[in-house]
């Protein structure tokens, strides 16, 4: 937050406090929920179990009936949690949710800073914050990963636009070794420069797939990423109440679905994704507008098409459609198409919120995807350029 010993208007002054009271509210109550109600509505204790397993030489992609659900990450995202699975479990989780609410503001305040095109002023990056935050709240409050991603999506992209090349692969690879869809990304982005990331990219990839190798046994470690191959392989091929993709608004409104022409539609989109972003490369677009772009489009497709996408995978469309909100706000017809947008992404990808509407209308769990279609129309046809400065 901005620093309030300078001379701030009462009004900037008002929404600092607002927005500092959110974010720090929302984090203490993380913190109470770690120690009042530890393992309550989070996925956390998962995590932990992996990591445990791991140290106790265990498979980790197997149900451990100390917990309701399969630790369904890379042996690398095993280890590097550890610091977190020896702690005590109330304390971890306090930590791992203040690291993600942390790493998610730190992620936000360089994209309004450094990345997010046109002007931003403080209170619009104020407002900016505070929108992100409410649209990134039940992903938070799970413990779910899905934020750090975003965080690491949008560190990447800073990098890229700081030529801190390096870095940003690194950026690009952390994430993909905890779940694998943050790959379309990181081939956006080496597609948008590569000579300078994809051999940086494919070096990060093999250095982190070898930090088990630093823990374990040869043997033991491939015999971890045949099972987490295997297990990747059947998971997908499960689905369950919670997904919100362009399958749940077909199974609603024309069942039933093909599964060959399902994955036929996830690689035609994934196809005109490749295309458009491409198209806004050479359209000599300002390099923060192509980086917000690609984020934007990427975060989009990952909802609709992409693999294990739920109603918590939603906290990374946040920032986006908080930003596009901000974006559209001078322009009445634009602004309603956004809020519209905005407010369903962020309330109704809430399964406390969408439950009863669902009961009265199953076409409820509709909502949530095509609010994604609706941000991708006003991404590509209906956004006008921000004004600089002259």
């Amino acid at each position: 937050m901005p620093d309030l010993s300078q001379n701030y208007s009462a009004a900037d002054r008002k929404w600092i406090t607002a927005a500092a009271v959110l974010w720090i509210s929302f984090a203490v109550a993380l913190t109470v929920k770690a120690f009042v109600v530890p393992g309550s509505h989070t996925v956390y204790p998962i995590f932990v179990v992996g990591s445990e397993r791991w140290i106790h030489d265990l498979p980790i992609h197997v149900q451990d009936p100390s917990v309701s659900d399969l630790f369904r990450y890379t042996p690398t995202f095993a280890v590097l949690f550890t610091p977190f699975a020896v702690l005590p479990p109330a304390l971890g989780q306090a930590l791992w949710g203040l690291f993600s609410v942390g790493g998610l503001f730190f992620s936000l305040y360089l994209a309004a800073r450094k990345l997010l095109p046109g002007e931003w002023p403080l209170q619009r990056r104020l407002h900016f914050y505070s929108l992100s935050l409410v649209g990134s709240l039940s992903g938070l409050w799970s413990g779910q990963t899905n934020s750090l991603i975003l965080a690491f999506a949008i560190f990447a992209s800073v990098c890229v636009l700081e030529k801190r090349w390096t870095l940003a692969a690194v950026c690009l690879t952390l994430p993909i070794y905890v779940k694998l869809w943050p790959v379309a990304l990181a081939m956006l982005l080496i597609a948008h420069r590569p000579k300078e990331l994809a051999w940086r990219f494919a070096l990060c990839m093999l250095v982190f797939a070898a930090i088990p190798f630093f823990t374990k046994p040869y043997g033991e470690v491939v015999l971890r990423y045949q099972e987490w191959i295997e297990f990747q392989h059947g998971l997908h091929q499960v689905r369950w109440g919670g997904y919100r993709d362009f399958w749940t608004i077909w199974e609603t409104l024309w069942p039933p679905v093909s599964s060959v022409g399902y994955m036929a539609l996830q690689l035609i989109s994934a196809f005109g994704v490749f295309l458009w972003c491409m198209r806004q490369k050479f359209r000599a677009l300002d390099e923060k507008e192509l980086l917000v772009a690609i984020l934007s489009m990427w975060t989009a497709w990952q909802l609709l098409f992409g693999p294990g996408t739920e109603q918590l995978t939603y906290c990374i469309i946040g920032p986006w459609a908080a930003w596009a909100v901000l974006q559209s706000w001078p322009h009445k017809l634009e602004r309603i198409w956004t809020v519209a947008a905005w407010g369903v992404l962020s309330f109704f990808t809430c399964g406390e919120i969408e439950r009863p509407f669902d009961l009265l209308m199953p076409a409820t769990k509709t909502l949530a995807p095509l609010a994604v279609f609706a941000f991708v129309v006003w991404l590509v046809a209906i956004r006008r350029a921000p004004k600089e400065k002259a």
